[in-house]
């Protein structure tokens, strides 16, 4: 019973030690547009639906309901917080009872602590985008979906839920888990398991997938009196699948020398056989290992077969995550087998310090950094591969080579994701802090600061300067879905409005103009421009919208038509 106990406690405490240790970056969206976009549908969500209509963003049900409730009932930072806390115990919860009843107890800890601390998972999860809640559902499902228990149902049932949250998380996500679902049927069939069994397990997974839909539906028709909330998701799916990615997609495959982390799946699976050896495969290893392989090619072929970004874009690359420590809890119960109890933990605890400790002095300013080369991490991929290599094939020198072994594998693993988009999430324990969570703050403080359409009808626009190009208010901004409403276009914007852009002021009916800038000067130059060209005004609001060492300066005007009254809001 105390064994239990304490195990409940380390998963409870674990994610906030994790974060604490590893000083991941808490909010790291700045300078994107996407995610503030979820930003503004968590905390404004019925007036982006009067002002915009059903958008491809608005009906991520799986992110923006959760994070909704989380946010009325802790506060939107709070809940921002507490959200992530439980979306990590979703997924490092089943995935810990899972490693734990295959592979035993050091196995289980050192996996779920390699998954908590990786930047790959801090990556998917610390942000307001739809794999922070697709990734951990998807995880569960999966995990929840292979635990074997007496009460068969009640998992199934959770797996399917699961497996619902993460598809209206992201509708991409319907792809790993199909794959998934039919490796572990064949594999079912192969081991000749109950064909009735089977059968009833898919349907209750399918079952689970369209009640969370049929919640999704009822959702939207209460909250916004939306019916069709699929056809923009169909409609923009289909676009994407034809060739609509090509905007974002590098042609060839020397963008990998760059984003050497695609290739993790692909070296875990051959280190995976490496140290399994002619081991006798259980059903359910064997699950896991092929799951993750044809998971992985299904991946690759879209990218380089279908022209996608499957792997490149890496907000598509985190729904690889649970494929990936599947596999990495093959490899370490296969270093950690045949060991005695002390053992394990010796090798266990050398694995998981060897991956967690270069971040810890990088975070500290000290010692190794991070592979800048793609040589270099290739060189890791080597030791391992050599040092389990001596390690399966000279029995003989086992002793000493599996603790050689445990190390170099949690090295190639820091290794692997120690590329640009993974080494960001780890925040500098320097003076000089980042701002991403004060300038999250003042995002939400721009949402507060807007008249609500409700209260005060008319279309809104904002107006800033484009200098720098992807600077912080272009970020705030997106709350109010960055296109529909900016003013300006990519030229300098405020305080200069080329003709294109007075064409489009015209066009967008605005009722109430935002002027934003991180300077007073700024915003006294922005009037001028506007009394110059004659654009009629009066002003509303004006404050600083400040959060920690972030700030910046709000205007709020109601613009006038040439008849004195207020400018139409669009049709």
């Amino acid at each position: 019973m105390f064994a239990r106990v304490a195990e409940a406690v380390f998963l409870a405490v674990c994610p906030a030690v994790a974060f604490w240790v590893m000083h991941f970056s808490p909010i790291a969206q700045q300078d994107f547009i996407d995610p503030y976009v979820y930003t503004g549908y968590i905390n404004n969500f019925e007036d982006l639906f009067q002002r915009y209509g059903v958008t491809y963003y608005g009906v991520r049900f799986g992110l923006i309901a959760p994070a909704e409730l989380a946010a009325a009932v802790f506060g939107s930072v709070s809940g921002y917080f507490f959200l992530r806390y439980a979306f990590g115990l979703i997924a490092a919860g089943p995935f810990y009872v899972l490693v734990r009843q295959r592979f035993g107890l050091p196995a289980a800890i050192a996996s779920v602590s390699l998954l908590l601390t990786s930047p790959y998972f801090a990556r998917a999860l610390l942000w307001d985008h739809p794999d922070a809640s697709g990734v951990p559902f998807l995880f569960a499902a999966v995990c929840l979906f292979l635990i074997e228990h007496r009460r068969r149902w009640a998992l199934d049932s959770c797996a399917a839920l699961c497996a619902g949250l993460a598809i209206h998380s992201n509708v991409f996500v319907a792809a790993p888990l199909a794959v998934f679902a039919a490796t572990w049927t064949l594999l079912s069939l192969a081991w000749r398991r109950d064909v009735r069994a089977i059968a009833t397990r898919l349907v209750v997974l399918v079952s689970g997938i369209g009640v969370i839909t049929a919640v999704a539906w009822a959702y939207y028709r209460w909250r916004v009196n939306v019916t069709d909330m699929f056809s923009i998701t169909i409609n923009k799916s289909v676009e994407l699948a034809s060739g609509g990615m090509v905007e974002w997609r590098t042609p060839g495959i020397e963008w990998v020398s760059d984003q050497w982390h695609v290739l993790t799946p692909v070296v875990l699976s051959l280190l995976a056989l490496l140290v399994r050896g002619k081991r006798r495969v259980g059903f359910h290893d064997a699950v896991m290992w092929a799951t993750a392989v044809t998971v992985t090619a299904f991946f690759y072929v879209v990218q380089f077969g279908l022209g996608g970004n499957s792997l490149e874009l890496f907000y598509y690359f985190s729904y690889l995550l649970p494929f990936v420590f599947l596999l990495l809890a093959l490899t370490v119960d296969a270093l950690l087998s045949g060991l005695g109890t002390p053992s394990k933990w010796i090798a266990a605890v050398l694995l998981v310090s060897a991956a967690i400790g270069p971040w810890l002095l990088y975070s500290l300013g000290r010692g190794i950094g991070y592979p800048t080369r793609f040589e270099d991490h290739l060189a890791a991929i080597g030791a391992v591969a050599g040092v389990l290599a001596l390690w399966r094939w000279i029995p003989r020198f086992r002793p000493v080579t599996r603790v050689f072994a445990a190390a170099a594998l949690g090295f190639m693993l820091f290794s692997s994701f120690s590329t640009a988009v993974y080494a960001r999430m780890i925040d500098r324990r320097l003076p000089a802090a980042r701002s991403d969570l004060d300038v999250y703050r003042v995002a939400l403080q721009l949402i507060d600061s807007v008249p609500r359409h409700a209260a005060a009808p008319g279309a809104v626009g904002f107006w800033y300067s484009n200098e720098p190009a992807r600077g912080a208010i272009r970020s705030i901004q997106s709350t109010y879905l960055f296109g529909h409403s900016k003013v300006q276009g990519e030229g300098r914007g405020l305080p200069h409005l080329e003709a294109a852009e007075l064409e489009r002021l015209g066009r967008m009916h605005l009722r109430w103009l935002v002027l934003l800038a991180e300077t007073e000067a700024e915003l006294a130059s922005g009037r001028e421009t506007l009394n110059r060209i004659g654009i009629q005004y009066t002003p509303v609001d004006s404050r600083i919208l400040r959060g920690g060492t972030y700030a910046v300066y709000f205007e709020l005007l109601e613009l006038r038509g040439h008849d004195g009254t207020a400018s139409r809001p669009p049709l």
